[in-house]
This record gives structure tokens, sequence and C-alpha cells, in this order.
């Protein structure tokens, strides 16, 4: 944006100075400044047209971005079918009640789901299509009994809800990954490692005394 500004600038500014010379030079010559007026429409339209439309395209992708600002959308694959899930600025996630519809069946319809869970559902999106929170989602999946909303369910809470509620900070975040070739035995505390420690210690000392004692050193009789 800044450098396309910049180049329209320094287009205009070109012009100008066409402009001016076209006109200084036909006035003085002979007297025909007006001619040199109008070549210099022609220049400021060969020079600025290309500029003034990718600016009006830039400034009507900055009008839509600031419109949808709160909300962003990415797509999710389960066994196959795509998910749009938007995320808002709480981040909270809500799931396209459509791309539902293709992985429960026509039992999971908009209007009953307003109903069920009310404010719960928003249309979202440049589209405006119903989304359902994905926490309700989740909550309702608990109340079908079918297997294949029971795998479902579990994926919600893998892929989405719970990465929802590490960002709102509900829930701690998953523990690093160790490095490769570490051992995947917990290190010892450190309270443990210590009276190993000690107890090294104490055997090396008892060895050390009962090689010290009365008759250490003396030769066989």
């Amino acid at each position: 944006m800044d450098s396309l500004l910049l180049r329209l600038v320094l287009r205009l500014a070109l012009c100008l100075t066409v402009a001016a010379a076209l006109w200084w030079g036909l006035e003085t010559l002979w007297g025909l400044g007006s001619l040199g007026l109008a070549l210099s429409a022609a220049v400021f339209a060969a020079a600025l047209t290309k500029p003034l439309i990718e600016l009006g395209g830039d400034l009507l992708h900055l009008l839509r971005r600031s419109a949808y600002a709160d909300v962003e959308g990415v797509f999710y694959v389960y066994r196959g079918t795509r998910l749009h899930v938007v995320e808002d600025a709480g981040h909270v996630r809500w799931v396209r009640v459509a791309d539902l519809q293709r992985v429960l069946g026509p039992g999971t319809s908009e209007a009953t789901l307003a109903r069920l869970y009310g404010e719960r559902l928003q249309r979202l999106g440049l589209r405006r299509h119903a989304h359902l929170e994905a926490e309700a989602l989740h909550t309702h999946l608990a109340r079908d009994s079918r297997a294949e909303a029971g795998r479902f369910r579990l994926w919600l809470e893998r892929e989405v809800v719970r990465p929802s509620k590490v960002l709102q900070g509900r829930v701690a975040p998953p523990p690093a990954p160790r490095p490769a070739g570490a051992s995947s035995m917990p290190d010892p505390p450190a309270s443990a490692a210590a009276a190993r420690i000690e107890e090294s210690g104490a055997a090396v000392g008892s060895d050390h005394g009962a090689a010290d004692g009365p008759g250490a050193g003396k030769p066989p009789a």
C-alpha cells in the first residue's frame, strides 16, 4: 500500500512537470497552450490509470478486512469432510452448521440447534453462514448415542475445543515433547538423588574404616 501511494505521487509529479512543459512550450512558440493541456490529459490518463485501479482494489480489500477483523476462518478435515471453523477475537471457535450436517446427517438442522442453544448459534463469516459454538457442539454430541457422534466428539475435543481453551487460558497447554534421544524415564527428585549420594558416601566410609581397623596394615603372623 505504501509503495503504491509512493508510485502514484511520483507519477503525478512527473505528469504535472510534463503538462507544465507542454503548455509553456506550445504557448511560447505558437500560442497553443490549450493544445498542450489537451496533450497533458492523455499523459495523465496513461500514467495514472493503472495505479488508481490498484489503489481502489487495495482500499476495497482493507475495507473488507476491517469489517471482518473480529473473525477469521480456517478449514479442518474430519474423515475426509471439510469443516469451516471460525475463531473470534475472544478465541471462541464456531463450526459451520452445513458442514455438521455432512458429518452427522440432516438431524442437526439449524432450526433445532437455534432452539436448543440460542445465542450460541451465530451467523459469521463473509457469507454469514450459521455457525454453532464448538463447546455447545461438544455438549450436543454427548447426548447423541451413535458411534459416529462419539468419534466426532473425541476429534472435536482434541482438535478444536481444547486448543481454544488453551488460547483462552482456561487449561494448561500440553507438555513440550522431549528431545530426540532423551530418556523416557522421569528425572529423579533432587532429594532422592541426594539420599543416594549420602548412602554411597557412607558405604565408602565404612569400607575405609574396615581397612583402617585393628590389625590393618600388620603383616600376617
